[in-house]
């Protein structure tokens, strides 16, 4: 992690950017303001937004903030800002006192200081106690905020921003930082996410190999363009981030990114087809059977035989050059072991890892499609597999076995998305076949990994006619949920 210098202090993000997606990244039930009614939500954050645009860092990014916050504060309305613009009643209602009942007495309090500790935590860096932006906003507008408190709340949110959670905890137990445990709880959690480190794999494949229908799998969705459709060569990258509900967009490594809370293929497709797009990162939860803390990198790249676009094979040469990754995922189709378009690639691949001491895993997808009645085996598959690789000078490779859509469509049943006639007529077979301990693939790879139980998340006894055991069997079966303890 690379330290920001600000103000004199050290900032413990990478950028303004990875900033602001941490800021939209948190999780706002506990804000004080989250159960207030829609007017004091608007009111609120119409007066926090109105003096915090005016701040260089926050300009950039205040429309996907503020979007963020009309989705999790429910009932905030930017809409309203123009029959909100009268500054005294919105910092009436800020200021006001308002009156809790306790158990055990009464508590008064005001938002003025959790709409101090707002402001400065939408300000990217730490800010001196001398502050002019901050005076305004103390003696200038009259908020009324007492001077020693408010140089707590400046002390607490630096110490936030520094991750010095040892000072921060220090100032959560004085007043007024008490009301501010919110503020303490995201970013602690976010600060255990960056210490996990960074995991980067890097997907390569021809078209045939069912590289996206894998990636869409691991991610819960089909976000990754079908290689077999007419896309342009682009590269993707998807980030596991401990957001449980929202995906971050950025294209071109562009400063600026979107927030989305309902991601879908379709959404990507407008960005696939235009052709000024070259890149396209997308940060999100990857699919909640394979949950995980862990900072991990998927990088796909387009299919290199595409006959109708040279440049796609260009672009994942320059990726296995110049991407930053930790190992390759070399996704292989069983039913074209060694083909020539196979070996163009692998060639490329094992001179390229070669030069930058890279590590690869091979993944043999699709299985399931092998002819078993003409006399193909899984074993024979298994057997051709290591010849071909050790003949083209991958000594004891690190082979894993898979059946993806088989994986994608037991997932899909499991978290209740929809599948169509045919795919259904397609994992009834899968259904069958995976309940055998033989067509258990995990078992017949050369890279053995550790054994971890799905992350279940259904309680019922069966599903569409079909027992919820069995169908986390197919997936657990089929390969795929072994892959993911490669992360």
């Amino acid at each position: 992690m690379i330290a920001t210098e600000y103000s004199g202090q050290k900032q413990k993000f990478e950028s303004v950017k990875e900033y602001y997606k941490a800021l939209c990244s948190f999780s706002y039930e506990n804000h004080p303001t989250y159960i207030e009614t829609p007017l004091i939500k608007t009111n609120f954050f119409e007066l926090l937004f109105h003096f915090i645009n005016s701040d260089k860092y926050f300009k950039t990014y205040q429309q996907t903030v503020k979007s963020t916050y009309e989705v999790l504060f429910k009932g905030y309305d930017s809409k309203k800002a123009a029959d909100l613009i009268n500054i005294k009643s919105l910092l009436h209602d800020t200021r006001k006192l308002r009156v809790q009942f306790k158990k055990f007495g009464i508590r008064f309090y005001s938002y003025k200081y959790i709409f101090l500790a707002h402001y400065l935590i939408l300000r990217y860096g730490n800010v001196e106690e001398n502050d002019q932006e901050v005076q305004q906003i103390i003696n200038k507008i009259n908020l009324k905020v007492n001077i020693n408190y408010a140089s707590k709340i400046i002390k607490f949110t630096n110490a936030l921003k520094s991750c010095d959670f040892k000072l921060a905890k220090e100032l959560l137990h004085q007043r007024p930082c008490k009301a501010l445990t919110f503020l303490y709880d995201e970013f602690k959690k976010y600060d255990q996410y960056l210490i996990e480190g960074e995991e980067n794999f890097l997907v390569i494949g021809t078209m045939s190999s069912g590289k996206s229908t894998f990636l869409n799998c691991l991610v819960g969705r089909d976000l990754f363009p079908s290689q077999n459709e007419a896309c342009t060569a682009k590269v993707f990258t998807y980030t596991n981030v401990p957001s449980k509900d929202r995906f971050f967009i950025s294209t071109n490594n562009e400063q600026t990114f979107q927030c989305s809370f309902s991601l879908e293929e379709s959404d990507l497709k407008l960005l696939n087809e235009n052709l000024d797009t070259k890149r396209i990162d997308i940060e999100g939860a990857l699919s909640p059977l394979y949950k995980t803390n862990k900072k991990i990198r998927l990088i796909d790249t387009p299919g290199t035989n595409n006959s109708m676009d040279r440049s796609h094979q260009q672009v994942t040469y320059q990726s296995l050059l110049n991407e930053h990754y930790d190992t390759v995922l070399y996704v292989i189709n069983a039913t074209q072991l060694g083909t020539d378009d196979d070996k163009v690639l692998l060639k490329h691949a094992k001179e390229t890892i070669a030069k930058r001491q890279k590590d690869i895993v091979f993944i043999v997808n699709k299985v399931d499609e092998i002819d078993e009645e003409g006399q193909e085996s899984i074993e024979g598959l298994v057997n051709n597999t290591i010849d071909y690789l050790t003949g083209n000078g991958f000594e004891n490779p690190k082979i894993l076995f898979s059946s993806a859509f088989a994986a994608k469509l037991g997932q899909n049943i499991i978290l209740d998305q929809p599948i169509t006639r045919r795919e259904k007529k397609h994992f009834d077979f899968y259904y069958d076949y995976f309940s055998q301990e033989a067509a258990n693939l995990s078992q017949y790879a050369t890279l053995k990994l550790k054994q971890t139980e799905f992350n279940k998340v259904h309680k019922s006894t069966s599903i569409q006619n079909y027992e919820t055991n069995k169908i986390y069997n197919v997936v657990q079966n089929s390969g795929v949920f072994q892959i993911t303890n490669l992360f």
